[in-house]
């Protein structure tokens, strides 16, 4: 009597076929992306690409627009001279009357709030009194003295605030005055 070595009438199952092909596949696969990593160039590139947005309109930058050229620039005893503490009051004058001590001042309002609408006022009719003596500043440069204690932006909104107000033109800025 003959034994069988199988139950089943055929030598291989589906399930097994499956699997074997299954793995087939994969170390096919497996293979492949091994030849795809090893014959992809070894040098490497630092700039990575990136798309920049455009925009059909084209977006005002009011920081470079307060900068206007100036082809000269003209520094003299007309030349305005602002000068702000450490509480915001702020004295202003052209730079031969500060020298000799005469100026206006604008003091603070309550809590050291700078009083920026009075000083862009005070500086118009200034100017206006000054072109009627035939003594403008139109032009030139302000000298701007604002105490050290100050943060940065409050002196950069100020001098923002009245190059806007074309209060002045261009400005120095110092870190101290002598009379």
């Amino acid at each position: 009597m003959k034994k069988k070595l199988f139950n089943k009438k055929t030598l291989y199952s589906i399930d097994g076929m499956f699997f074997l092909s299954s793995c087939f596949v994969t170390v096919v696969l497996y293979i492949g992306f091994i030849l795809l990593v090893e014959s992809r160039p070894k040098t490497e590139t630092t700039s990575q690409g990136f798309n920049i947005p455009v925009m059909s309109v084209a977006v005002e930058d009011k920081g470079f627009s307060l900068n206007k050229e100036t082809k000269s620039i003209l520094l003299g005893k007309n030349s305005l001279t602002l000068v702000m503490d450490k509480v915001g009051n702020i004295y202003y004058e052209d730079s031969g009357a500060f020298s000799k001590g005469n100026f206006y001042k604008i003091a603070s309002l309550q809590g050291g709030v700078i009083d920026i609408e009075k000083l862009k006022k005070d500086l118009d009719k200034w100017e206006k009194y000054k072109e009627s003596k035939n003594q403008g500043t139109k032009g030139q440069v302000t000298v701007f003295v604002a105490d050290p204690s100050l943060p940065l932006e409050v002196v950069v909104n100020v001098v923002s605030d009245l190059r806007q107000a074309n209060l002045i033109s261009s400005v120095v800025l110092a870190t101290d005055i002598m009379m």
